[in-house]
């Protein structure tokens, strides 16, 4: 995870920061995640890579994204250790796993923009 705007202004990003905990539901994954500093090297590559992969065939977005003040915002979400889980947050977990979420379409492509 990171702040495009190098965490000063970025709300979802400083609240990661400061609690260190957060909900994250993606692709099928609904979990309680602690967020950790990322500080090394071979990690912010990586993110870049995928930040270009996604965001590269769109002007601009990317390079926001992969430059240093970005770089620096780092966090890597893990799974919340269960001892950390309040009764609300399992109470949520249940929940999630009796309902599935619907799956969303995706956004639409550009025209001429390279599918990958």
């Amino acid at each position: 995870m990171r702040s495009w705007r190098g965490g000063a202004a970025g709300t979802c990003w400083n609240t990661a920061r400061s609690s260190r905990r957060g909900h994250i539901s993606a692709g099928g994954v609904d979990a309680d995640v602690v967020f950790t500093p990322v500080g090394d090297p071979a990690v912010n590559e990586r993110e870049d890579g995928a930040c270009r992969a996604t965001y590269g065939c769109y002007s601009g977005q990317a390079e926001p994204m992969v430059a240093e003040r970005a770089r620096a915002t780092t966090l890597r979400p893990t799974p919340r250790p269960p001892a950390l889980n309040t009764p609300a947050t399992a109470a949520r977990q249940t929940s999630a796993r009796r309902t599935p979420r619907p799956e969303r379409p995706l956004p639409p492509t550009r025209p001429g923009a390279a599918a990958s």
